[in-house]
């Protein structure tokens, strides 16, 4: 079932300085419609290695400027897949971003075995 919620659109920007490099990101706050992914959506989508949580439904598709990833209930998202709807909205399907680096943590043996 979906649920009224707000979600923050993140826009990561690079700048080089020298040899280091700096990411600000900066936010827009978007209103929605968020739900779980189905089922059959999420399978679907463990089969090309992505592991989707929430869709979440934009009302107006110009809300949306491009971001790779969002804020949802103070955790972060990356975007997965984006839809236009019929009517003109946008849905966005996103993954956690923090679950990636666990994956990624877990094959090079940094997962604590004690």
């Amino acid at each position: 079932m979906a649920k009224a919620a707000s979600i923050l659109l993140v826009t990561k920007t690079r700048k080089a300085h020298g040899v280091h490099e700096q990411t600000t990101d900066q936010t827009r706050l978007a209103l929605c419609t968020v739900r779980k992914v189905r089922q059959s959506e999420y399978y679907q989508a463990q089969n090309a290695g992505y592991s989707p949580e929430y869709q979440f439904n934009l009302t107006l598709a110009a809300d949306y400027h491009g971001e790779s990833s969002l804020i949802y209930e103070g955790r972060e998202y990356r975007v997965v897949r984006i839809y236009e709807t019929p009517a003109g909205g946008l849905e966005i399907t996103a993954e956690r971003s923090d679950r990636n680096e666990q994956d990624e943590n877990d094959e090079n043996g940094d997962a604590g075995d004690g």
